[in-house]
């Protein structure tokens, strides 16, 4: 699960990880991670912010509608993109276990 703020950080935290993974002795685990993203709004684009003025800092993010809050959810599971999401970019990252692992930043264009 990851979460993004108006900066393009996220954090994201990695659960479970299958049994092949977990067993090895290695101090390092590398996991595939894929940004998707919203394209940014072209400048006639509406407001979705709620104060619809492009005076809001967040004006460019859009209101996301929550189709569902059950876990089964398979927006929330992350086993479909949202509606919009179209820009991607996947890096391979190495990660400490039981650590923090700061990443340069995922470009997306």
């Amino acid at each position: 699960r990851a979460h993004g703020d108006d900066r393009g950080e996220f954090v994201l935290v990695i659960g479970a990880l299958p049994l092949v993974l977990a067993s090895r002795p290695s101090r390092t685990v590398e996991l595939d991670v894929v940004v998707r993203a919203r394209p940014v709004p072209a400048p006639a684009a509406p407001v979705e912010s709620p104060a619809e003025s492009r005076a809001d800092p967040l004006w460019l993010l859009p209101v996301e509608r929550v189709g569902s809050l059950q876990p089964a959810d398979p927006v929330a599971a992350g086993e479909v993109v949202p509606d919009g999401y179209a820009t991607t970019a996947t890096r391979t990252v190495t990660c400490r276990r039981g650590g923090v692992t700061r990443l340069l930043p995922f470009v997306l264009t």
